[in-house]
C-alpha cells in the first residue's frame, strides 16, 4: 500500500484531468476552517445533549481525548442514544448548507456534473475500534459506491475530515484507476457489499490522508476501502453522494433511486405527548 501525495491542483482543469486518470482527486483548504469548527461543534452538541439528559460529566470536545471520552461514555451507557445521536448528527442545517452551497457545486460541475442533484442524506463516520457496532457497520471493505447509488455513470462521492487525518486515522484508500473498470463483481459482507476482482491488487490501494479543510473526491466507481490502521482516537467525517441530473444514462432511465424512505404510523411512546405537554409548549413560546 502507498500512501497519497495531496497536492492543490494548479487550476480547475488540472483537477478535473486528475479525477478523470486517477478516480479521484484532493482539493487542499477547500473549507474555511471556522465554518468546519461550528459544524463539528453543532454535532458534538448532540451527543453532549444525551450525555447531559443521562447525568454523565462532558468532557471539552475540541481535544482528541474529550472527545473520545464523550462519545465512548454515551456508547457505553445507552448505545441506543448513541446511534440516535449520530444518525441525528446527519440531519444538521450547517451540514446540508454545505453539501448544496455555492462551492462545492462549483466544484462538482467543474469535475463534469452539468446539474448536481444530491443522491442520499449525508453520512456522518466515527471510528474507532470502542465505537465498534456489535454486528454492525464498523470499516468498510473494498467497495464501489455506485453499487448503491445506481444513478448517473458520473456519480461523485465528497469525503470531508473533520479532524487531521494521518497514519493512525483509519484513513481511506482507494485503487487509483480503478474507476475505469466500471461495476465489479461483489460478494457479501456486513457493512456493503465486498469487491471482487482480479485486477483489484493489495499493493495498488493509496491511503489518503487529508487535513480539516480539505476535500477529497471519488467517482463512485472507484474502489476504495476502509484502512485498518488506526489509534484510539476517533477520526471523525463525512461523506456525501451526488448524482448528474444531466448524464445522458440517468435521464434515459428516468431517474431511479434504490433508496428507500418509509416511516411507521404506530407512536414510539405510548401516551406521548399528551395534550398538556403541546399547549405548554405554545403557552411558554407565547410569553
Amino acid at each position: 500500500m502507498q500512501t497519497a501525495a495531496l497536492s492543490l491542483p494548479d487550476n480547475a482543469d488540472n483537477a478535473r484531468r486528475r479525477y478523470a486518470e486517477e478516480g479521484y482527486c484532493v482539493l487542499q483548504n477547500f473549507f474555511p476552517a471556522d465554518h468546519l469548527q461550528q459544524i463539528y461543534d453543532d454535532m458534538m452538541a448532540v451527543f453532549a445533549r444525551q450525555l447531559q439528559r443521562l447525568g454523565i460529566t462532558q468532557a471539552a470536545w475540541r481535544d482528541p481525548a474529550g472527545l473520545r471520552q464523550n462519545l465512548i461514555a454515551l456508547f457505553k451507557a445507552d448505545l441506543g442514544a448513541y446511534l440516535g445521536a449520530a444518525r441525528q448528527s446527519q440531519m444538521l442545517p450547517g451540514i446540508h448548507h454545505l453539501i448544496t452551497g455555492p462551492v462545492v457545486i462549483g466544484a462538482l460541475k467543474s469535475l463534469g456534473l452539468a446539474a448536481p442533484t444530491v443522491s442520499t442524506k449525508p453520512v456522518c463516520h466515527y471510528m474507532t475500534e470502542a465505537l465498534k457496532i456489535p454486528g454492525g457497520y464498523h470499516k468498510a471493505p473494498p467497495h464501489q459506491e455506485w453499487r448503491s447509488m445506481q444513478g448517473s455513470l458520473d456519480s461523485v462521492v465528497l469525503w470531508i475530515p473533520l479532524v487531521d487525518m494521518d497514519e493512525q486515522s483509519y484513513a481511506p484508500e482507494c485503487v487509483p484507476g480503478s474507476h475505469k473498470f466500471g461495476l465489479l463483481n461483489t460478494v457479501p459482507h456486513v457493512a456493503t457489499p465486498m469487491v471482487m476482482d482480479d485486477r483489484i491488487h493489495e499493493t495498488e490501494f493509496v491511503a489518503l490522508h487529508p487535513k480539516r479543510g480539505d476535500l477529497a473526491i471519488f467517482s463512485g466507481f472507484i474502489v476504495h476501502r476502509t484502512g485498518a490502521r488506526g489509534d484510539d482516537r476517533v477520526r471523525v467525517a463525512m461523506s456525501l453522494r451526488y448524482n448528474n441530473a444531466a448524464e445522458p444514462s440517468y435521464v434515459g432511465h428516468a431517474y431511479p433511486t434504490p433508496y428507500k424512505y418509509d416511516y411507521q404510523l404506530e407512536l414510539m411512546f405510548d401516551n406521548f405527548p399528551a395534550d398538556h405537554q403541546v399547549e405548554e409548549l405554545f403557552t411558554d413560546l407565547a410569553r
